[in-house]
């Protein structure tokens, strides 16, 4: 019985963690870039500091690029207001 309970532990997926800095806790959300063709965009969502990005990957140079950010408290505080920052 404890070598089946242990073959059972060591073979079992572990969850993913890829945290860093303290702390925080990150969701990520990709989906299709409003006004851009066939590109995508990944939201990622600090829900530590309520702060929400934008990020799209450009093919021509091989970098990420900062579309938009939002302050999400100070947004539902304020009544949204929509729009880029």
């Amino acid at each position: 019985v404890l070598v089946i309970s242990l073959a059972v532990m060591s073979l079992s997926p572990q969850p993913a963690v890829a945290q860093f800095g303290g702390g925080r806790e990150y969701l990520m959300l990709a989906g299709e870039a409003v006004g851009r063709t066939s590109q995508n965009v990944v939201y990622i969502a600090d829900t530590s500091s309520q702060i929400l990005a934008a990020i799209i990957f450009n093919s021509s140079n091989n970098k990420f690029e900062l579309v938009a950010r939002r302050d999400l408290q100070n947004d539902s505080q304020s009544g949204g207001g929509g729009g880029r920052r």
